[in-house]
């Protein structure tokens, strides 16, 4: 998290609270690391037991690199996806022009 974090100020993104490096960066490793460490120990919960008859391996396991290049495909179609909500939200709040307070607003404020 320190190197996500020092990787989102070198790029100069305002990220005060550190969302992006916490949420992104490693919600992405985390994703990943299932393509990497999974040792097929687990199965798939249902509602009265964990369905052992398929499971999961990861690289590092014998599973080969399909599970890893799956885990690759989910993460950039998330990072697409909520890239291209958060943008369009963002120039939607833009353009009704309600991005930043107005003078009157935070001149009231400090009354």
């Amino acid at each position: 998290m320190p190197l996500a974090v020092d990787f989102i100020e070198h790029i100069r993104v305002d990220d005060p609270v550190g969302a992006v490096a916490v949420h992104g960066f490693n919600g992405t490793w985390g994703t990943l690391s299932v393509g990497l460490f999974a040792t097929g120990a687990s199965g798939i919960p249902t509602l009265r037991r964990v369905d052992t008859s398929t499971t999961v391996k990861g690289l590092f396991y014998g599973g080969g690199i399909d599970q890893l290049k799956a885990q690759f495909v989910g993460s950039i179609t998330c990072i697409v996806a909520i890239s291209a909500v958060a943008m369009a939200l963002m120039y939607l709040v833009k353009a009704t022009g309600t991005l930043r307070v107005s003078k009157d607003g935070a001149s009231s404020r400090g009354r």
